[in-house]
């Protein structure tokens, strides 16, 4: 048993009932963006439910992150030291030290707003069977006016008869019940973009429902003249993504055959099209 009364997360049934008081650790892996780092932190201690905790896992910064923040008033720094680097590996390295049964990710980037947290608690002592859960953002442009981005879907619980298209999503603003997160194996950390998306294919496979919050969570802060997807690929070469959309298509290619048609045929094409540019880059390598 916890100290806090609470089965230890991997006791805890699908289906439990949170009756107990709980909080939440965030989880914010960080690489290279020290200016948001410090945004982001300051943003979840002022978020941060009774007794919950932060967790910056510093994936091998230019700039330490102990340079950048501090620890204490609930914040821990821990130093990606393992095999592998990057965001999966990091974010398994942060639930792993986690002391709570709710895990919430925030990027190195954005900023949680100061209610979501609470929201998070709320949900979870509902029983309703929900595993994981996303929000509603923010999205934040230099000389821009925010922009309210909503999720597809209504507000409340969706279950595994849902389309999965509405299931899948990125790990900003992810919660998700830290028993549920081990039992499904965690994030690949072979894959180094769409690791969110297929791990919320595992879990339909798990047949873990959703929570949806259509109200906003977080803020997503956007580069002048850059966008979304830009943002998410920094750091991923061609041969890399490449390697993920095809690890991902042999994993799930028959779940999305069977429920995402769409998704399966995007993959294809992705894979298709890199295949195409690797081999014109390395035409012009041959060139020189």
């Amino acid at each position: 048993m916890a100290q806090d009364g609470c089965k230890t997360p991997l006791q805890l049934p699908l289906n439990f009932r949170l009756n107990c008081v709980v909080s939440v650790s965030i989880i914010i892996p960080t690489k290279d963006r020290p200016d948001g780092l410090a945004r982001a932190v300051s943003s979840a201690k002022t978020a941060l439910p009774d007794g919950g905790e932060i967790i910056v896992v510093d994936d091998r910064c230019k700039v330490p992150a102990t340079e950048v923040i501090e620890e204490g008033e609930g914040v821990r720094l821990v130093q990606n030291d393992g095999m592998r680097s990057g965001p999966s590996a990091a974010r398994n390295l942060g639930v792993s030290l986690a002391r709570h049964p709710l895990i919430l990710f925030l990027d190195d980037d954005d900023e949680v707003l100061p209610t979501y947290p609470q929201r998070i608690t709320e949900v979870a002592k509902l029983e309703m069977g929900a595993g994981y859960g996303i929000c509603a953002r923010i999205r934040r442009k230099p000389g821009r006016k925010d922009r309210f981005v909503p999720r597809r879907g209504r507000f409340g619980y969706r279950d595994t008869a849902t389309p999965l298209i509405s299931r899948l999503t990125g790990t900003g603003g992810l919660w998700v019940r830290r028993d549920v997160f081990l039992d499904v194996g965690g994030l690949d950390e072979h894959l180094l973009i769409h690791e969110d998306v297929e791990f919320c294919m595992r879990l339909a496979k798990a047949g873990i429902g959703m929570f949806f919050d259509d109200t906003r969570g977080y803020v997503v802060h956007a580069r002048a003249g850059s966008s979304d997807a830009e943002r998410i690929m920094v750091g991923a070469g061609t041969e890399d993504r490449l390697a993920s959309f095809k690890r991902i298509l042999a994993k799930h290619g028959d779940l999305l055959a069977r429920e995402a048609p769409g998704l399966r045929r995007k993959y294809q094409l992705r894979i298709l099209k890199l295949r195409v540019q690797i081999g014109i880059q390395a035409s012009f390598g041959r060139l020189r």
